[in-house]
C-alpha cells in the first residue's frame, strides 16, 4: 500500500507540473483563490511586429474598456490621442485581447489599419493619416521588444521558474485602487539614448503609441 501510495502521489505531482507548463505555454493565468478580486494581465509572446497579445483574468463583476491611442501625449493625463475604444469583457472572466496593426489597401487606398480581437469579436479602424505607425514600425523593426517576454519569472506556490526567450511574460496583478489607470504596452518615439542629441521642440512633438485599460463605472441607482 505505501508504494503504491508513493507512486500516486509522484504521479500526481508529475500531472500538476505538466498542467502548470503547458498552461504557461497557452499563455493561461493561474489565479490563486484570494487573488480572484484582483485584475491580472500577461503579455503573449508568438506575434509578429506590430501585433500585441495579452491574456487576462477580470475580476468578478468587473467590465473594462481597452483604449488605443497614437500621437502626441497630453502633458496632464500623459496619453495620446485616442484612435479608438471598445469594450473588454469576458463570460469566463479570463480571456485573450489582441491589438494588431497593419498597412493595408482599404476602399480609401493604402492606410493604416487597427484590428482589435476580443474572444471571436472583431472590430476595426481605418486611420485617415497615412503616416500615423509609420514611426512605431521603424522602431520596433530596429529595436526588438522581447524584454518583458523574455525574462518571465513568475512566483507560484513559493517556486520560481525560470522560462527561455519566446515564452509569455510575466503574470501582472492590479488591486482595485489600481483599476484607473492600467497600461498594457507604451511606447515613445525616439530611443532613449538618442534624447540628449534630439532638441527639446522635438522631444515635445514626440508621438506615443499606446494601449490601455479604464473600468466601465456603474450607474448609481436613480432615486424615484
Amino acid at each position: 500500500i505505501a508504494v503504491a501510495l508513493y507512486r500516486a502521489n509522484n504521479e500526481v505531482a508529475q500531472t500538476r507540473a505538466d498542467f502548470r507548463r503547458h498552461s504557461d505555454e497557452m499563455g493561461f493565468i493561474d489565479v490563486p483563490e484570494e487573488e480572484e478580486s484582483q485584475l491580472h494581465l500577461r503579455r503573449l509572446a508568438g506575434y509578429p511586429l506590430l501585433s500585441f497579445g495579452f491574456r487576462y483574468h477580470l475580476p468578478k463583476d468587473k467590465q473594462f474598456t481597452v483604449h488605443i491611442g497614437s500621437g502626441v501625449a497630453d502633458p496632464d493625463t500623459g496619453r495620446p490621442p485616442e484612435i479608438f475604444s471598445t469594450p473588454l469583457i469576458s463570460t469566463t472572466e479570463q480571456g485573450t485581447l489582441v491589438v494588431s496593426l497593419q498597412k493595408m489597401l482599404t476602399e480609401f487606398g493604402e492606410r493604416w489599419v487597427v484590428d482589435t480581437v476580443i474572444g471571436e469579436n472583431l472590430s476595426r479602424r481605418v486611420c485617415q493619416d497615412t503616416d500615423e505607425f509609420t514611426w512605431l514600425q521603424s522602431y520596433l523593426s530596429v529595436f526588438q521588444d522581447d524584454k518583458l517576454i523574455g525574462s518571465y519569472r513568475h512566483v507560484h506556490n513559493s517556486e520560481i521558474l525560470d522560462a527561455p526567450i519566446g515564452w509569455h511574460g510575466e503574470v501582472l496583478a492590479y488591486d482595485e485602487t489600481d483599476f484607473d489607470s492600467v497600461n498594457l504596452f507604451c511606447q515613445k518615439e525616439f530611443h532613449p539614448s538618442a534624447e540628449p542629441a534630439i532638441p527639446a521642440e522635438m522631444l515635445r512633438q514626440r508621438k506615443t503609441f499606446q494601449i490601455w485599460l479604464t473600468p466601465i463605472k456603474e450607474e448609481p441607482p436613480t432615486k424615484r
